[in-house]
């Protein structure tokens, strides 16, 4: 199927219009009330859009000062401030159906300083209605939505754009929110455009366009993870391979095989969630990208950018490599033995008792939770360990934002001054005085203008250091649900949107035990470390794939009959889990691959391959005009 045809398909058009719905989310958080109408959703339609392209610059974690980023950012003439609403009338009640959870320790995201301040510019006052599955169906099974409402996952937004409760906003943006004309915006709205087969229509905005965080903050978010005081106990070693991090695992589990209450120390374990997400840990962590096809195994290789087949080539899978991972720790009695009954909160409590020694993925911050609750200097804690054989998950590109994971909408339902007010909100929310302000606050209170340099002040970066209720309660570097820009892209004035998103700034609240490994390695944050094989050519980032995002807008979705071919290949793996790891020799585990890939081709895993191989490369060729590659 050629790029023109497959996008103007329905499904397409519903992709497109998952894409725009995540920028209303972020404003739509900002809801409250209850004004709305029960009539049918029915909006204008009309032309699109406008922008011109944003400059994105690709940046190193170590040279993105706040105070020296020199890289350019260009925008529009339109809406470079965040514009009030010069009317002394009541706020507008707005309602905002929340479908994830935006909350903020200790107060709620609405009542920080620097949200307040962002919903009196709009005149709006939010009641936000958190929304789990069951509450979510009920509202859309009723037709009764709240005025803004976020949507947690790409089927509900098919659900939404089909029962027609989405507003189409596109007739009314350069009236009522010419800040979506920024530069910024622009990629997006192409992008719609492009797959929308024309642009008509405009129901959905993104959050979190532009590039991912350069460099992965403090500390890379995967990777190789071990307990910081016992690597250093056992000299360091390099991690270049798995092997090596199952050497490291063993010597510290044998210099301490039980914890300082009597607990058997084991290497690592995982839940009964490993179907989950740990049976492709390892693999994903080093090499692919695994969301293109959620929860199956055909994912995007981030070394060429191809989709990989890992139901029956062992040699790019995320599923055989784990298992042969886990099957080498088992047969060094270095896996919990647990691993295969134990609920993730009983793994979770024997990481953070110290039983562990190791992670791999998510893990990293659970042992040290509780190792600095009892003292804050200590070093017991999982660090990654930077390698030439991990990916760093930074600079992918994200015109989609973070669609359709994340995705709002306006109630085509509500009334017209509740829509009138949402419209406000989005006009504010998407200047970039308030984007830079949800990360650092406004100018004048907590950054200035020092010789022409966004400068933050000394209380700002005293409250984000500190932590803490206090910088809780103003909002800095919280973020929240109004992220329509990636804090990583630059504001008109050639900074940073994000001031403290530097290895400086970023340093300031690091732990003690994070402090250790940046002096240990000779860098401002850990991240730093792992950062640097990238810039040397070692290794890769995420910038050879297409976003996860970005892909789901341009591929259709799995078929029902290719759904229950791979849920069926699924479950075929899933049930060979426990004997492929306790294999006792490599020629048995060998031998019982060979029979499971056999049974896979048996149920017609061929099929969905093509099928879906196709719809990866049909995808790639539609975004061409986007991507550029």
């Amino acid at each position: 199927m050629n790029g023109g045809t497959y996008c103007m398909k329905k499904t397409r058009i519903l992709a497109i219009v998952l894409c725009a719905a995540l920028v209303l989310s972020l404003i739509a958080g900002c809801t409250a009330g209850g004004s709305k109408t029960t009539t049918a959703a029915a909006t204008t339609a009309a032309a699109t859009t406008a922008a011109a392209t944003t400059a994105a610059a690709t940046t190193t974690a170590a040279a993105t000062t706040a105070a020296a980023t020199t890289a350019a950012a260009t925008t529009t003439a339109a809406a470079t401030t965040a514009p009030s609403t010069g009317t002394a009338e009541p706020p507008t009640l707005l309602t905002f159906g929340d479908g994830i959870n935006y909350q903020y320790t200790p107060c709620g995201w609405w009542e920080t300083e620097i949200y307040k301040t962002i919903l009196e510019m709009a005149n709006v006052e939010i009641d936000s209605l958190l929304l789990d599955g069951d509450k979510y169906a009920l509202e859309l099974a009723s037709g009764e939505l709240q005025d803004l409402m976020f949507a947690a996952d790409s089927s509900k937004v098919r659900e939404i754009n089909d029962a027609g409760y989405a507003l189409d906003i596109l007739p009314f943006i350069d009236e009522k929110m010419p800040a979506l004309r920024q530069d910024y915006y622009a990629q997006y709205i192409d992008l719609v455009t492009l797959l929308n087969g024309g642009g008509e229509h405009l129901y959905f905005l993104p959050e979190h366009v532009g590039k991912e965080l350069q460099g992965g903050g403090v500390e890379l978010a995967r990777g190789y993870y071990l307990r910081w005081d016992y690597y250093k106990e056992i000299g360091a070693p390099a991690i270049n391979n798995d092997d090596d991090f199952i050497a490291a695992i063993e010597a510290m589990v044998a210099a301490h095989p039980t914890t300082d209450d009597g607990k058997q120390v084991f290497g690592t374990g995982f839940s009964d969630s490993l179907n989950n997400w740990y049976y492709h840990a390892v693999f994903t962590t080093l090499k692919a990208n695994p969301w293109t096809f959620q929860n199956y195994l055909y994912m995007q290789s981030a070394i060429t950018g191809e989709l990989l087949n890992g139901y029956i080539n062992p040699e790019e899978s995320a599923f055989w490599i784990s298992m042969e991972f886990y099957n080498k720790l088992w047969n060094k009695n270095l896996l919990d033995p647990d691993s295969f009954t134990m609920t993730s909160d009983e793994a979770n409590t024997k990481c953070e008792a110290g039983q562990y020694v190791a992670s791999v993925n998510w893990k990293n911050s659970r042992l040290y939770t509780a190792a600095s609750a009892a003292d804050p200097e200590t070093l017991a804690g999982f660090v990654n360990i930077p390698s030439p054989n991990q990916l760093v998950f930074a600079d992918n590109p994200a015109p989609s934002g973070w669609f359709p994971s994340f995705t709002y909408y306006i109630f085509s339902g509500a009334t017209p001054e509740a829509q009138e007010a949402a419209m406000r909100l989005i006009n504010v929310v998407y200047s970039e005085e308030v984007q830079r302000a949800v990360y650092c606050g406004f100018e004048g209170t907590y950054w200035n203008y020092v010789d022409g340099v966004p400068t933050l002040t000394d209380e700002a970066i005293a409250l984000y250091s500190g932590g803490g209720d206090a910088n809780q309660y103003v909002g800095l570097g919280g973020a929240g649900p109004f992220c329509m820009i990636q804090t990583s892209e630059f504001h008109s004035d050639g900074y940073l949107l994000d001031l403290f998103d530097t290895p400086e700034m970023r340093a300031l609240g690091m732990t003690y035990l994070q402090k250790d490994v940046a002096a240990f390695y000779g860098v401002t944050v850990p991240a730093e470390a792992g950062y640097q094989y990238v810039l040397d050519g070692v290794t890769v980032d995420w910038s050879n794939t297409y976003g996860t995002e970005l892909m789901a807008c341009a591929m259709e979705p799995v078929t029902p009959d290719i759904g229950r071919i791979l849920t069926k290949c699924n479950d075929i793996l899933y049930r060979n889990i426990a004997d492929l790891v306790m294999a006792e020799t490599a020629e048995e585990f060998n031998a019982l691959r060979e029979s499971i890939i056999e049974e896979l081709k048996a149920a017609d895993e061929a099929t969905a391959w093509e099928w879906c191989l196709n719809e990866f490369n049909s995808a790639k060729e539609t975004l061409k005009p986007i991507m550029g590659y």
